[in-house]
């Protein structure tokens, strides 16, 4: 995935299907070893929980901080949530789904 083209949903995060997100390296709790900008690796935002419905985020290796800079020297990670195509979403923890009899009004 590293040289492929990402696509992006409307709110900003990566789409991907579940083989992509699969092909992806997994440091959920650990960083890879080397910098090389434009290095990308998955983390689960729950790493001690997780599954290809779970909430993934695609991080990725920036450019270095140029000469000058407070932070030269130095690599950002920079992160965007991903969007896994064709798995079952799961509710998120306190949603309550209320069903309405059918001709209800309200």
């Amino acid at each position: 995935m590293a040289a492929a083209q990402l696509r992006y949903a409307v709110n900003g995060a990566v789409v991907m299907t579940v083989r992509e997100l699969r092909e992806l390296p997994e440091y959920s709790t650990s960083l890879p070893t080397g910098t090389t900008p434009g290095k990308r690796w998955r983390r689960a935002r729950r790493p001690w929980l997780h599954a290809d419905n779970d909430e993934w985020l695609l991080r990725e290796f920036g450019q270095p901080y140029p000469e000058g800079h407070e932070y030269h020297g130095d690599i950002p990670i920079q992160w965007k949530p991903i969007l896994v195509l064709g798995v079952a979403r799961k509710w998120p923890a306190g949603v309550i789904c209320r069903r309405r009899a059918m001709g209800a009004s309200g």
